[in-house]
């Protein structure tokens, strides 16, 4: 069957570009309707040469089926690019036994119903089937291919199916949700960010590996192969027991001997063979399939053999020295030299590299890569906004759809719904918001990553504590899609729910520029390389990304010959004040205050008195104002109040 009238009824030629080119988009949504694999079966995209497919499914015999798609729009073209792809796939048959080829075209192939001067026309369906006889009468290695067609028909059938509203709109309806629109969007969120991004002062930290793992990057499964690989390659040869046999030990020391190296070498073998088979399953991972768990355990596993190996060489190691030094003279000159210390060794650095990749399977990238979701936690000023907006940016700078919104502009209910007002995508259903960003990450070979920033500044942020839960459920059904969530430490327990991890939230603490002082003062501080602290070089303040700001900026603002001295002397309360009086400064300027007055400073000194009586860290916009806007009596007009202009 066709589906010729409803085909024609549907323009496939209307398809949004992605990566730069509507065959790109054609070719990623045939990939997304296709069957899924059988039983037994593993589906593999290729790269360019494709040898002949876009995409194979594979049994554990070699056997594949192979897909290949042609966005063409009619027979006549079809044909010669159709003709080079099965002849390249006849010519792969040693690499890839490719026993069934399938073609995806947006045309159909309908039989003529007409006749010229009295004979039937040749139509569209005659031509493919005659073109794939010859095919198989004429090239090498393809008379036993099956050889057929998915038409346009047949593919709109596929798409209309219930569960793919969302590749509809995203595909056909929108350009929202391809990279360009979302670097539109990520101009705004850094707007909306303001002075909580400085991408001109960034400082690369180790905790943005994490955000790599949850959107299972090309980044961060390179750096998963490359350890799977490197364990590989450590993986020791085992020499004959004839290289290794101490000369002149005895007949009685032989059997024991024997007995090590029969032990060494088996559990050399199995550690081996459990290495391979841990690089072939991390070749695998994917957007869809990440299980760090059980990488884990299989790197634990080799660690354990190779650790038993390298026991049975040290005792190897202990005959073979004894032998040798109780040896005449004339024997140690002949025969093995025994087992050694560097045979020792090269067993002790492959167990090493499988507990590197141990490590590696068990850190928070790989449990954010395995869960699809991560919970930022930090103290204000940490740098947790900082580190999401540039997540985004990254991101879409290498090609992989991600989404920056702050929570400040959602309530805690139904966020779903609002992000897509808020994005002016009307009022889209759940399902077909999450299954766009799930083809858009599946086109990116990722995932779309969704970062809310800052829950605790929600209204009402209490809700999350339900919501959070609710969200992640609806998300888990797309592999495609990952949620990364940030709160402030201090309010997540009134904010996040009860036992995080145990609901499948991986949590960390953002530790801001711990380990990193001196990157981030060199990035504050490159305009004015004078003004770093000399004495003493850091202190714990400078790990606070917060404080490092508000340091470079104090400094800076000074007379370039007081930048000097101002290092050797400004500690944590010092910063801060000078930090007050530079903003009293423009504030009295901006309002027309009588600097004499020091209405700032007293401003600033009360609401730090009321935040200290309530014993509270966090008060809202209206018990702020009533606080210190009567220091600029008059000033009502928003943003020239006092705290208009303190909330700058």
């Amino acid at each position: 069957m066709s589906g010729s009238g409803a085909t024609q009824a549907f323009d496939w030629f209307s398809i949004r570009s992605w990566a730069g080119s509507q065959d790109r988009a054609f070719e990623e949504l045939c990939f997304q309707l296709r069957d899924a694999a059988q039983t037994g079966w593993r589906t593999v995209k290729t790269a360019a040469p494709d040898g002949g497919v876009e995409w194979y499914e594979k049994a554990t015999d070699g056997r594949c089926h192979g897909h290949q798609v042609k966005f063409v729009p009619d027979v006549h073209r079809l044909l010669p690019l159709a003709g080079e792809s099965v002849a390249a796939v006849g010519r792969n048959r040693e690499v890839r036994n490719v026993i069934r080829l399938t073609f995806w075209v947006p045309f159909d192939l309908p039989d003529p119903a007409h006749k010229v001067k009295g004979k039937p026309v040749r139509g569209a369906r005659q031509r493919w089937s005659e073109e794939v006889a010859k095919w198989k009468r004429e090239l090498p290695g393809v008379a036993d291919i099956d050889i057929d067609l998915i038409d346009g028909g047949h593919l709109l059938e596929r798409l209309l199916q219930p569960g793919n509203e969302g590749r509809q709109w995203f595909f056909f309806q929108q350009r929202a949700l391809g990279l360009e629109w979302l670097a539109e969007r990520q101009r705004v969120a850094e707007d909306i960010a303001h002075d909580r991004y400085t991408p001109h002062r960034h400082v690369a930290l180790p905790i943005a590996s994490v955000i790599d793992g949850c959107a299972l990057s090309s980044t961060f499964r390179a750096r998963l192969e490359a350890c799977a690989q490197d364990l590989v390659d450590a993986m020791p040869g085992v020499p004959s027991l004839a290289r290794v046999l101490p000369a002149g030990l005895n007949e009685a020391g032989r059997a024991p001997f024997n007995e090590l190296y029969a032990q060494m070498s088996d559990r050399v073998a199995k550690a081996t063979e459990g290495a391979v088979e841990l690089l072939s399953v991390v070749r695998e991972v994917g957007p869809g399939w990440m299980p760090a768990s059980e990488m884990a355990n299989a790197a634990a596993q080799v660690a354990r053999l190779l650790s038993k190996a390298q026991e049975a060489g040290r005792q190897m190691q202990d005959v073979s020295n004894e032998v040798a030094h109780s040896a005449a003279a004339e024997e140690k000159g002949a025969g093995s030299r025994g087992w050694s210390h560097e045979d020792t060794s090269f067993i002790g650095g492959a167990r090493r590299r499988a507990e590197k990749l141990r490590t590696f399977c068990l850190s928070d990238a790989a449990r954010a890569a395995e869960a699809g979701r991560w919970v930022l936690l930090g103290e204000a000023g940490q740098g947790k906004t900082h580190l999401l907006v540039d997540a985004t940016r990254r991101a879409l700078e290498q090609g992989r759809p991600s989404l920056t919104v702050f929570a400040e502009q959602l309530s805690a209910v139904d966020p779903l719904t609002q992000i897509a007002q808020q994005l002016g995508l009307g009022a889209l259903p759940h399902e077909v918001l999450l299954q766009a960003m799930d083809a858009a990450g599946a086109a990116s070979d990722a995932r779309f990553t969704l970062f809310i920033d800052a829950l605790n500044d929600s209204d009402a942020p209490g809700g999350w504590r339900v919501t959070l839960p609710v969200l992640a459920a609806e998300m888990e059904r797309y592999e495609h899609v990952a949620l990364v969530v940030s709160c402030r430490s201090s309010l997540a327990r009134a904010v996040l729910p009860d036992d995080l991890k145990g609901r499948g939230f991986p949590v960390t603490e953002h530790p801001g520029f711990a380990g990193h002082e001196v990157e981030a003062l060199e990035a504050y501080l490159r305009e004015a390389p004078s003004a770093l602290p000399r004495t003493p070089l850091l202190t714990p303040a400078f790990s606070n990304p917060l404080f490092v700001k508000l340091y470079s900026d104090t400094v800076l603002s000074m007379p370039e010959g007081r930048r000097h001295t101002a290092t050797t002397t400004l500690h944590r309360s010092a910063v801060f004040d000078a930090f007050v009086d530079r903003r009293a400064r423009q504030i009295s300027g901006r309002l027309s205050l009588d600097p004499a007055e020091r209405s700032v400073h007293q401003a600033v000194q009360e609401l730090a008195a009321f935040m200290a009586a309530k014993g509270r860290e966090v008060v809202s916009h209206a018990e702020a104002r009533a606080v210190v806007d009567s220091f600029a009596a008059g000033r009502t007009s928003w943003p020239d109040t006092m705290l208009g202009q303190l909330d700058e």
